[in-house]
C-alpha cells in the first residue's frame, strides 16, 4: 500500500499569546540576556559571584564519611583566631528528633556525620522548640521571638509579616552575604522568611512532584554558595525536609534501616557530611560557625500523635542543637536548657551586633544569660482545624506544664518520657507554672506584626501545603493573648481518636485514594457534625468520588456555618464551572473578592472565568484591581503578563515578566511565558535560551525539563534533546511518558536502535502508550521483523482504537505479505471504528479499486468509499488520485479524467515520480482502462 492521505489540519483554539510582532523590539535580545544573567541577584561588592556558582561541581552521589574518618581539625591544635566576624551556616532538619541521633543516645548510630560534628563542637543536651511546626519554628529561629510575638503562628494561612526585623536582615546590613536553600514549599518565599536574603531559593510550588527539594540537591545548592571568592562573610540557611513523612529514603539508605524514619535521617546526615567535609577543604573553614539544629520533632505514636502540629510534648519539642566553629565555640556538653528563640541573639553576637528589642532569647554563649530559664512552646492546630483548645506549654527547673483545659504536669527531669501526669498531685506547682507562663505572655514585646498582616491566602500555596500533609482551618486567633490566657474548647488530649482518624482520612486524600478518605470523614462527621473542617475534607473527597452534586451541596453548607471560608468559596466556585453553573460561579468568585480582598486566588479564578467567556477586558480590570489590592502576587501577575501578551502589548508584557524573574528567579512559569512569546514570533534561539538558561541554574526542577527538550526537538535539535531527557531519567521516578519523549527524539536524530529500547522501555512501564506502540511497530517493520511490527500494530490498535494509524499498518503489512483480503478487513475495521479519518478511507477505496486479488476488488464498494472519501478529505492529487482509480473501476472513465484534470491544474508542488504515475494511470484512464496493482498498463 503506497502512503496515503495528509495530516489534517489542527484546530486553533484562543491563546493568551498571539502572534506578536517582537521583531520590531531591537531592546527584546537585550532584556532576555538581563532576565537570564541576574535570576540571582549579585552580591553588592562580588561580583563573580554567579560565575562562580556556574563552576560549583554538579551533584554526585557521595559515599557516607565514616565516623572515623577527620571531618574536623583537631580543636586542641594551636591555631591563630581568625580576624573579625566569623560566616554562620545555620542548618535545619525538618521533623528530626534529638533522640534518634547517634550523640543523643539512639543506639543504631545511623549519624555519622552528625555526631562528629557534635564531638568536635559544643553539643546542647536540651534544646526546646517553640513550636511543633514548620513556619513558626523557623520564623522565631530567624527572629529570636516566640510565635505569640513574631505572629507567624502556623503554616497555613500565615506568613511572616514584613514588619518583623529578621536575623538576615540584621546580618546583610552590617555587610554579609546572605543566602538560603530551603527545601519545603511550607518556606517558600510567599511565607516571608526571605527577608534580608539576597539569595533565597526553594521548590518553586506547582505540581507535587516540586514541593519539596531532596537533601543531596540541597547540599549541592549549598556548595556552590559555599566555593564562592568572597571579599565578604556569608550567612547561609540550610534546610533538609527528608525526615518528613512521607519516608521515602533512597534505596541504599532505606535497605540498611528497617525504620524508614531513622533512614531519612541517616539519607540527611550523609548529605550534611558531604557539605561539612566541602566546607572544610575551603578556606572559609577557620572563620565559619557551623550550628545544626531542627524546627521540630516528630510523634511517631507516642502520646498518640504520629506526626507533628497537634501536641508539644518532648517528642516534638525536644530537637538537637550543636554549635562548631573553633576560634568561637568552646567544645563540650552543655547542660543548660537551649531554646530556638536563642539562636538568633546568639549569631548576632557572634557578628557583632547587638540583638534587637524583638528578640526574647539569650546568648548562648554568654553563661550569665542562660541562668533559670524558662522555655515556652505553643500549637494553635487545634484550634485552627478543629476549633479545639490550643495549648501552650512551659520548661522550668526541670518541670514541664502544659496549658490546656485539662492541665498537665511533668516532672521532665525523672521522666523524660511524659508518662505520668502530676497535675492533681502538685496542684500548687501547677497554679505556679500557669503564674510564670501568664507573666512571660505579659513581659513580651507586643505582637510585631498583626494577625491581619500576618495571614496569607495564596491558593498555590495552600494547595502545596496540602499535598505536604498541613491542614488548616479558616478562622484567625483572637491577636490578643491575655484575652485568650484560658483554653477554650475541647481539650485536645481527649481527642486523639479523633486527630489521628482525621489525619489519616488526610493521608487517604493526599495519595489519590478519595474513597477510604470518604469512608473516614463520614464516621468523624457522625461524632462532629458541625466541624467545619472535616465538612471541607469531606467535599474534597466527594468531589474525587466524582459525586460533585455532593460535593457542592456540601461547600454551600460550611459557607452557611463559616462565610469567611474563603477556600471553601472558591473550591465551591469551581465545582459550578465545571457543572456548568457559570453564573453560580461567578456570583461565588465576585462575593470572594469582595469580601476577601487580598485573597489574590479569587481574582486568578475569577478573571480565568472572565476569559473562557471572552470578557477580555473585564478580566484585565479585575486583575488590575487585584493587583492593587493584593500588591505583588506571583499568580495574578503572570496572569496579566499573558493578557499583556495577548493585548499587543509586548513591551509591557516583557517587562513585568522580568520583574516577576527578578522576584522570583526560581519558579519556572515566568520564563516559560517568556519562551512562548519568543517562539511564537520565530525567535527560536532566544526563547531557546531562556528555557536553558533556567534549566542551567535550576536542573532539578522537573517542569523546565520538558518545555525545553520538546523546544529543542522543534527546532530540529533532536541530539540536544535527548541529550536534556536522558539527563533527567536518573533524577526523576521512572515514566513510560519520559521514555517514550527520549525514543522520538533519538529516533529523529537517526538512532534507531537506542530509540527502540526506549520505545519498549516506555511500554513495559506504562503499556497504554500508543505513540510507543507505533514507534516500536515502525522500526520492527523497517528492521525486517515482521511478526515484531504485527504484533505492535496489534497493541496500538487494542490500546487506541480510534487511532487510523494501528490500521494502516497492520494492513500495509498483510498486503505486502500477499494476504489482500486480511488487509481489506482490518481497513473496514479501521473504517467502522473511525469512519471520518480520510487515510482509512483512502487506504481502503484505493485498496477496493486496485487490487490484484479479483475477490477482494469491489468496484461498487470503492465507488461508495471514494464518495464519502470527497466529503471529509482536503483536496489533493493523492485523494483525487484515489477517487479516479474508484472512478475508472466502476467504468466511469470520464468522471476519472475530470477529477484527474481538475487536481493537475491545482497549484502546488508534487513529488516527480508520484506525478509521472498520475500521469500514467491518467493514460489508462483515457484509454478506457481500470488501474489494477501489479499489472503493467
Amino acid at each position: 500500500m503506497r502512503p496515503t492521505g495528509r495530516p489534517q489540519p489542527e484546530t486553533r483554539r484562543p491563546s493568551p499569546v498571539p502572534e506578536l510582532r517582537l521583531a520590531r523590539y531591537a531592546w527584546l535580545p537585550l532584556i532576555l540576556l538581563v532576565l537570564c544573567g541576574c535570576s540571582d541577584p549579585p552580591a553588592p561588592t562580588d561580583g563573580k559571584a554567579d560565575a562562580t556558582a556556574a563552576q560549583a561541581p554538579a551533584a554526585a552521589p557521595t559515599p557516607t564519611p565514616s565516623p572515623d574518618d577527620a571531618l574536623f581539625p583537631d580543636p586542641q591544635q594551636n591555631r591563630p583566631v581568625p580576624q573579625g566576624v566569623p560566616n554562620i551556616l545555620l542548618i535545619s532538619v525538618d521533623t528530626m528528633r534529638a533522640d534518634h541521633l547517634g550523640c543523643y543516645g539512639h543506639p543504631d548510630k545511623a549519624t555519622p556525620n552528625i555526631d562528629k560534628l557534635a564531638e568536635a563542637g559544643r553539643r546542647y543536651e536540651t534544646c526546646i522548640a517553640s513550636s511543633p511546626i514548620t513556619l513558626p519554628s523557623h520564623a522565631t529561629m530567624l527572629t529570636g521571638s516566640y510565635p505569640f510575638v513574631h505572629g507567624a503562628r502556623s503554616n497555613v494561612r500565615f506568613r511572616l509579616g514584613d514588619e518583623n526585623q529578621t536575623l538576615a536582615e540584621l546580618l546583610y546590613e552590617k555587610g554579609y552575604d546572605t543566602w538560603a536553600e530551603v527545601a519545603a514549599a511550607v518556606l517558600n518565599r510567599e511565607a516571608g522568611l526571605a527577608q534580608g536574603f539576597e539569595r533565597y531559593r526553594g521548590p518553586g510550588g506547582g505540581a507535587a512532584a516540586t514541593l519539596e527539594r531532596p537533601a543531596d540537591e540541597i547540599t549541592t545548592a549549598a556548595l556552590r554558595h559555599i566555593a564562592q571568592r568572597r571579599t565578604r562573610p556569608f550567612f547561609g540557611l540550610v534546610h533538609y525536609f527528608d525526615p518528613h513523612a512521607p519516608y521515602a529514603a533512597p534505596d541504599a539508605f532505606a535497605e540498611r534501616f528497617d525504620d524508614p524514619y531513622l533512614a531519612e535521617i541517616a539519607f540527611v546526615d550523609a548529605q550534611i557530611g558531604r557539605l561539612l567535609a566541602a566546607l572544610i577543604q575551603t578556606p572559609h573553614a577557620a572563620r565559619t560557625v557551623v550550628i545544626l539544629t531542627a524546627d521540630h520533632g516528630e510523634g511517631r505514636g507516642q502520646h498518640g500523635e504520629a506526626s507533628h502540629s497537634f501536641y508539644v510534648f518532648d517528642t516534638t519539642q525536644r530537637v538537637p542543637l550543636i554549635l562548631w566553629g573553633p576560634a568561637w565555640i568552646k567544645p563540650g556538653l552543655a547542660t543548660e536548657t537551649a531554646r530556638l528563640i536563642d539562636l538568633a541573639p546568639t549569631i548576632a553576637r557572634l557578628a557583632g551586633l547587638t540583638p534587637t528589642g524583638q528578640m526574647q532569647g539569650a546568648d548562648l554563649l554568654a553563661p550569665a544569660e542562660h541562668t533559670d530559664v524558662t522555655a515556652y512552646a505553643e500549637t494553635l492546630e487545634p484550634q485552627l482545624a478543629f476549633e479545639y483548645a490550643p495549648l501552650r506549654a512551659l520548661w522550668q527547673a526541670g518541670w514541664k506544664y502544659i496549658h490546656a483545659p485539662n492541665p498537665l504536669l511533668f516532672h521532665v527531669a525523672e521522666d523524660p518520657g511524659e508518662e505520668r501526669n502530676l497535675a492533681t498531685a502538685e496542684p500548687e506547682r501547677v497554679a505556679a507554672m500557669q503564674a510564670t507562663l501568664r507573666k512571660l505572655i505579659e513581659a513580651s514585646p507586643p505582637r510585631i506584626a498583626s494577625q491581619a498582616a500576618g495571614a496569607s491566602g495564596g491558593d498555590a500555596r495552600l494547595r502545596d501545603l496540602a499535598a505536604l500533609g498541613y491542614v488548616g482551618g479558616e478562622d484567625e486567633p483572637d491577636p490578643d493573648e491575655l484575652d485568650r490566657f484560658e483554653p477554650r474548647g475541647r481539650d485536645p488530649h481527649e481527642a486523639q481518636e479523633t486527630i489521628v482518624a482525621f489525619a489519616r482520612a488526610v493521608g487517604h486524600l493526599r495519595t489519590g485514594d478519595p474513597s477510604e478518605a470518604l469512608a473516614r470523614l463520614e464516621g468523624l462527621l457522625e461524632e462532629e457534625p458541625g466541624n467545619v473542617l472535616l465538612l471541607q475534607h469531606y467535599a474534597d473527597a466527594l468531589a474525587g468520588n466524582a459525586r460533585p452534586q455532593e460535593a457542592i451541596e456540601t461547600f454551600e453548607r460550611v459557607l452557611k456555618l463559616r462565610p469567611t471560608a474563603t477556600r471553601a468559596r472558591l473550591d465551591l466556585a469551581r465545582l459550578y464551572r465545571e457543572a456548568g453553573r457559570l453564573a453560580d460561579a461567578e456570583a461565588a468568585l465576585n462575593k470572594l473578592v469582595e469580601e476577601a480582598p487580598t485573597f489574590a486566588p479569587g481574582y486568578v479564578e475569577l478573571a480565568g472565568l472572565l476569559d473562557a467567556q471572552n470578557r477580555f477586558d473585564e478580566a484585565a480590570a479585575l486583575l488590575k484591581r487585584g493587583q492593587d489590592r493584593t500588591g505583588h502576587d506571583y499568580a495574578l501577575e503572570l496572569l496579566i503578563a499573558r493578557h499583556l501578551a495577548a493585548d499587543k502589548r509586548a513591551p509591557e508584557a516583557v517587562r513585568l515578566i522580568q520583574t516577576l524573574i527578578q522576584r522570583e528567579p526560581a519558579r519556572f512559569d515566568a520564563y516559560e511565558l517568556l519562551a512562548s512569546l519568543l517562539a511564537a514570533e520565530g525567535q527560536t534561539e532566544q526563547s531557546l535560551m531562556t528555557l536553558a538558561t533556567f534549566h542551567q541554574r535550576y536542573p532539578e526542577v522537573r517542569r523546565a525539563i520538558d518545555p525545553l527538550a520538546q523546544s529543542l526537538l522543534r527546532a530540529g535539535r533532536p541530539v540536544e534533546a535527548a541529550q536534556v531527557w536522558q539527563q533527567s531519567m536518573d533524577k526523576l521516578p521512572p515514566s513510560g511518558r519520559r521514555h517514550l519523549q527520549l525514543a522520538v527524539a533519538l529516533r529523529r536524530a537517526g538512532q534507531s536502535d537506542d530509540a527502540l529500547v526506549h520505545f519498549r522501555k516506555a511500554v513495559e512501564l506504562d503499556d497504554k502508550l500508543p505513540a510507543a506502540w507505533l514507534g516500536i511497530a515502525q522500526i520492527t517493520e523497517r528492521a525486517g521483523d515482521r511478526d515484531g511490527a504485527l504484533a505492535a500494530y496489534k497493541r496500538l490498535m487494542e490500546t487506541a482504537p480510534g487511532n487510523p494509524q494501528g490500521y494502516l499498518g497492520q494492513a500495509a503489512l498483510r498486503q505486502t505479505a500477499g494476504d489482500s483480503v486480511a488487509a481489506a478487513d482490518v481497513l473496514r475495521a479501521g473504517v467502522k471504528r473511525v469512519p471520518q479519518s480520510p487515510r482509512l478511507l483512502e487506504a481502503l477505496t484505493w485498496l477496493l479499486a486496485t487490487a490484484a486479488d479479483e475477490s477482494v476488488r469491489s468496484c461498487e464498494e470503492a465507488v461508495a468509499m471514494a464518495e464519502r472519501l470527497a466529503t471529509v478529505a482536503p483536496p489533493s492529487l493523492s485523494v483525487a488520485d484515489t477517487r479516479a482509480a474508484a472512478l475508472a473501476c466502476g467504468g466511469d472513465y470520464a468522471g476519472a479524467l475530470a477529477v484527474l484534470d481538475e487536481a493537475l491544474a491545482a497549484p502546488g508542488e508534487v513529488p516527480e515520480d508520484f506525478l509521472a504515475q498520475v500521469r500514467q494511470r491518467r493514460g489508462q484512464y483515457a484509454d478506457g482502462r481500470s488501474y489494477v496493482e501489479g499489472v503493467s498498463p
